[in-house]
């Protein structure tokens, strides 16, 4: 695949950290998140979330406008006729996860901070959503920076703001899930950043620990969203700075 974007038109250097991309209607809508080179620091409350649109999904046109301040690693969904953005937010009292709920397809948006119910969510970042059985089905590192092995789990809403832990689905030196169900096969799919490898780990029901499929080779990137748009599997991915 080429290369979609690499900056926006701005005079600092600027990386590109995650993307997520949405298909509304005949167009598609992408939520990214850049970290400002020039400030040599990492972290959400060095990033910002951006927003571009395409037509077809390869050509984009990125808008220079701030989508919001002081956040990274954004997930969204389209539910109930709504955007609901999900991304871990920062401020001088630390990192939580928030959500972002539009109702004019992301000109505007009210946000709130996620709720999750559940003993395995203490910490939870780098959010992936999907629609799953009427609900929003919430995907995430729950345990960040707990002295423990870190937990991959999935937590289900109504309403897009409260959640109920469902299972952890998988667990070890991992980050960045990114969670999608292969109709073909019949099974969901994990990709999921590992050790510094992008790992496939797969499972016949989401209330189950899921297995690495350790056949599986990835060579482009550690960060991915994958979509399927008319039939076909799209994996967007950043790489080095580039999607």
């Amino acid at each position: 695949m080429g290369k979609l974007f690499r900056r926006l038109s701005r005079k600092v250097v600027i990386i590109i950290s995650i993307i997520v991309m949405i298909l509304i209607g005949t167009g598609f809508y992408f939520l990214f998140s850049f970290e400002d080179e020039k400030l040599g620091r990492e972290g959400p409350y060095y990033a910002e979330i951006y927003l571009a649109t395409s037509s077809d999904g390869i050509n984009w046109e990125v808008s220079d406008t701030v989508i919001i301040k002081h956040a990274d690693v954004p997930g969204v969904v389209y539910f109930n006729s709504k955007l609901f953005l999900y991304f871990v937010y920062a401020d001088l009292g630390g990192e939580r996860l928030r959500v972002g709920i539009s109702e004019d397809n992301g000109s505007s948006f009210t946000f709130y901070d996620v709720v999750i119910n559940g003993s395995n969510s203490p910490n939870p970042v780098d959010p992936t959503a999907m629609v799953d059985g009427g609900k929003i089905r919430l995907t995430y590192l729950g345990n960040l920076n707990q002295g423990e092995v870190n937990k991959i789990v999935t937590a289900v809403s109504s309403d897009g703001i409260h959640f109920v832990e469902e299972y952890v689905i998988y667990t070890g030196d991992v980050y960045d899930p990114d969670l999608f169900y292969d109709e073909n096969n019949s099974e969901w799919v994990l990709l999921v950043g590992e050790g510094g490898k992008l790992v496939r780990a797969t499972s016949g029901s989401i209330n189950s620990m899921f297995i690495k499929d350790t056949s599986f080779r990835w060579e482009y990137g550690l960060i991915t969203s994958m979509h399927i748009i008319n039939g076909k599997y799209y994996t967007y991915y950043m790489e080095n700075g580039i999607i």
